[in-house]
């Protein structure tokens, strides 16, 4: 368990299991950036002592959702599913959302659920699986508790297609609920905000954005493609 020590380390973004090696023992690190950034969310107590306790009860690790039937040309699918769950809950301020980068690391590694939990300094996970097959998509999201130890919400979702994303705001507005957060009407908005009025441009973003993380000059300019592709089906 962490003890409530916390170390600043400017320009520096500490986001993958094993990079605190900064911190004392029995601390975290984390970068000068994300200090500012939870700082103005703290009230009371001293900043230093109150961040990392503020981490760990709103902190949420949403791992790379199983790509269920095992079709390799349908990996972007699950994987830009769960990067669009990880960017819009990040639209909430009160919740502390780990980086795309480090949850990923986990992707086809057989780890605990508690042991993720513990690596990267939080205590809600998220995990589940997509299956698509035709113009039908199955959905599963399994909220666990790992301080508690238990699950908060189960749920398989079964859309049609055509509903994906309406499916991907009320995966997160069901998360939001059930960890009773309180949201402006602006995050409100910005969680459940229409992103294209086509399901084909939305699928070609989804295939951009396995891309972006890997920041090489070949997976930039096929991102940049998919991206060109989904403005010339959806210009508005």
């Amino acid at each position: 368990m962490m003890s409530n020590k916390i170390r600043e380390y400017s320009g520096r973004v500490v986001n993958a299991p094993g990079d605190n090696i900064l911190a004392e023992p029995g601390g975290v690190c984390i970068s000068r950036n994300v200090f500012d950034h939870i700082k103005n969310k703290l009230r009371g107590e001293e900043p230093k002592s109150q961040a990392v306790k503020w981490i760990l009860s709103t902190g949420i690790a949403v791992l790379p959702f199983t790509n269920i039937g095992n079709a390799p040309d349908q990996e972007y699918f699950s994987d830009g599913i769960t990067g669009q769950i990880i960017t819009a809950l990040s639209n909430a301020s009160h919740l502390f959302v780990i980086a795309r980068n480090s949850t990923f690391s986990y992707k086809d590694r057989s780890v605990k659920i508690r042991q993720i939990a513990e690596e990267l300094g939080v205590k809600y996970v998220l995990k589940g699986s997509v299956q698509k097959s035709g113009e039908q998509v199955r959905i599963t999201a399994q909220l666990v508790d790992t301080i508690e130890g238990h699950h908060l919400r189960a749920e398989s979702y079964d859309r049609k297609m055509v509903n994906l994303l309406q499916l991907q705001d009320e995966i997160t507005m069901d998360i939001v609920a059930k960890l009773q957060l309180e949201l402006s009407a602006a995050e409100l908005g910005r969680l459940s905000a229409t992103r294209t009025r086509s399901l084909r441009a939305y699928e070609k973003l989804l295939r951009g954005y396995k891309h972006m993380p890997n920041r090489t000059v070949g997976d930039t300019l096929k991102a940049r493609r998919f991206a060109q592709e989904a403005i010339e089906l959806d210009p508005g």
